[in-house]
């Protein structure tokens, strides 16, 4: 698989610098405890995730984050399958960018 995990650091470096697709796949109930400004929330055990990711920009690189990996490695591979050139995760995903004292919207 092409996807690249990045850290938390260099994301958000990117999404100052480049028009990107940040998508948080995590339920509901964890979003609403914070989140990452401008990312869509498109849970990845829900049954319409597919056709949802599908209808994004597929010409902008993807981002995925989940609370800490497991479920961005599950989203980013569906991704693969769908076409996207540009799939990335974030290193220890929402954990590892709060971790990192990076902003969060509540």
């Amino acid at each position: 698989m092409s996807v690249k995990v990045l850290p938390p650091i260099e994301i958000q470096k990117w999404m100052t610098e480049k028009s990107v697709s940040l998508v948080d796949v995590r339920t509901p109930q964890e979003r609403a405890s914070g989140y990452i400004q401008n990312s869509v929330s498109i849970n990845v055990n829900a049954p319409d995730f597919e056709p949802k990711l599908n209808a994004l920009d597929k010409s902008k690189p993807v981002i995925f984050y989940c609370q800490s990996g497991v479920r961005a490695g599950r989203a980013a591979a569906t991704a693969e399958k769908l076409g996207f050139p540009e799939i990335y995760s974030i290193e220890g995903g929402f954990n590892g960018w709060n971790s990192k004292r990076l902003p969060i919207v509540y």
